[in-house]
């Protein structure tokens, strides 16, 4: 987030969150100059499952004071014994190959499948 004073002057002030143990942390908590860089982060870890977190950003500056409400909900976890879903391997491997290798890729299944379904290989050219 970028704090600035457009073309008004000097812009001097703090920032803070209303909550800490909420999974968000801002990297700078004064404000000094025409523009300043907030960086600020949200981390799920330790959190509820699915449980939403939010918190307040204040700040106070000779500019006036503002409040920003920040809020993000914890994903929810999988188990560590539970295969990943099929058809959302399928799904990403799709949307990450360049659609000319698919048709290839499929002639290569193929192929396999029908290697693994001869019952005499001696036909095989190679």
């Amino acid at each position: 987030m970028v704090i600035c004073n457009a073309g008004r002057g000097h812009l001097s002030g703090d920032l803070h969150l209303q909550e800490y143990d909420r999974g968000f942390t801002i990297d700078n908590s004064v404000i000094e100059g025409n523009e300043t860089m907030i960086r600020v982060s949200a981390s799920s870890l330790g959190m509820p499952e699915n449980s939403r977190q939010h918190t307040t950003l204040s700040i106070s500056s000779n500019g006036g004071d503002f409040t920003i409400n920040l809020a993000y909900q914890a994903p929810r976890q999988r188990q560590q014994h539970q295969l990943p879903d099929l058809q959302e391997i399928l799904l990403t491997f799709i949307r990450h190959v360049n659609p000319r290798y698919l048709v290839t890729v499929g002639i290569l299944v193929f192929f396999i499948i029908n290697l693994t379904l001869c019952h005499d290989t001696s036909d095989i050219p190679f």
